[in-house]
């Protein structure tokens, strides 16, 4: 038969479990945190819907349909073509935009308010873009249309 070996030091077994135990769950949350995508990078998305409503000479109308994200007016850019008629704070449009019957100006979008660019640029075939301001992404874009 083999002989043990008394003097030869080892890992107790409980301080192994602890350890691979503590491994594994420091593992499971560096998987989970990748997974998820909460290492960072994130803000939060703002997503907006409009419909064109009416259409007139330099005048276009839209109705917010759907908004999620919790943005504001001064959260984001309005450009017609390369055109920003609005940089969240400056009017820069034409004739004015507004925002149900209000010049735009901050205040929280909502659904089912009425947007109206008046601006020479306002033709149909000229495209509506909608920015997010911090991170330059386009959030609703549309071509004006009869």
């Amino acid at each position: 038969m083999r002989k043990m070996l008394k003097d030869k030091a080892g890992v107790s077994p409980i301080i192994a479990i602890i350890l691979m135990v503590a491994i594994t769950v420091v593992l499971a949350a560096t998987i989970y945190v990748w997974v998820s995508g909460m290492g960072g990078g994130g803000g939060t998305k703002i997503n907006l819907n409009l419909r064109q409503i009416d259409r007139d000479t330099d005048s276009v109308t839209y109705r917010v349909d759907s908004v999620s994200g919790g943005p504001g007016w001064e959260d984001v850019k309005i450009q017609i073509g390369s055109s920003v008629l609005w940089d969240g704070s400056t009017d820069s449009s034409s004739g004015g935009i507004t925002v149900d019957g209000s010049t735009i100006a901050s205040g929280e979008i909502t659904a089912g308010q009425t947007l109206v660019i008046n601006d020479t640029n306002a033709d149909v075939g000229n495209t509506v873009s909608i920015i997010d301001k911090d991170s330059g992404t386009t959030i609703w874009s549309a071509e004006i249309h009869y």
